[in-house]
């Protein structure tokens, strides 16, 4: 990835745009007052919650940010430094093996909450339903690669859904440090999966 900030259609697609939605939202319904980004992308999710007048800063290992530093190394910060951390669709560019040390470095910077998404591979069949009263109905289903082994592609180590990392593999290695909250795909979006943990 290049260290330089992009915004691209083919990067920001409406998808990742819903994505963007529940990355913020989840934030700002946890009501901190610090949050720290890891892996920025494009700042999107940062611009909009500095805008709501949350004090955020961004830590990343190649793009601009206030700390460069790697979510597997970030002595630099103090323990219990914010109130909420978040690093969504980060860890899977980090080896499987690796994760300890990423999310002892989450769960150590984090007051109490850290925020996670990770993509979940798959082929997704949707229907979306828009009514004149406002409610949408989106129906649906998905369809895993739990039959695949997973090959390193697209920057990825590793991604939920493949024949080695079943979401609960997943779900029970986050149990080791966190309590998980509340864990959900978004529907116009089921390739991020979301992971509200505290500590």
């Amino acid at each position: 990835m290049s260290s330089k900030l992009k915004y691209t259609k083919a990067y920001d697609s409406p998808r990742r745009f819903i994505s963007y939605y529940y990355q913020c939202e989840i934030v700002i319904n946890l009501k901190p007052k610090t949050v720290l980004e890891v892996g920025v992308g494009n700042k999107t999710v940062s611009n909009y919650l500095k805008e709501m007048e949350l004090d955020v800063k961004t830590c990343d290992i190649e793009m601009p940010a206030d700390y460069k530093l790697d979510v597997r190394e970030m002595s630099k910060l103090k323990d219990d430094s914010f109130d909420v951390v978040i690093a969504y669709e980060i860890l899977e560019h980090i080896p499987w093996e690796d994760l300890d040390k990423a999310l002892l470095e989450l769960r150590r910077v984090s007051k109490k909450y850290v925020v996670i998404s990770v993509p979940w591979t798959g082929w997704p069949f949707n229907i979306n339903i828009q009514t004149p009263i406002g409610k949408d109905f989106n129906l649906g289903f998905w369809i895993s690669r739990f039959f695949a082994n997973m090959k390193p592609r697209n920057e990825h180590c590793w991604e939920i859904g493949f024949k080695n990392y079943p979401l609960k593999k997943i779900r029970n290695k986050l149990k080791e440090y966190f309590r998980i909250e509340k864990d959900f795909r978004v529907e116009l979006n089921r390739y991020h999966h979301f992971f509200i943990l505290s500590k």
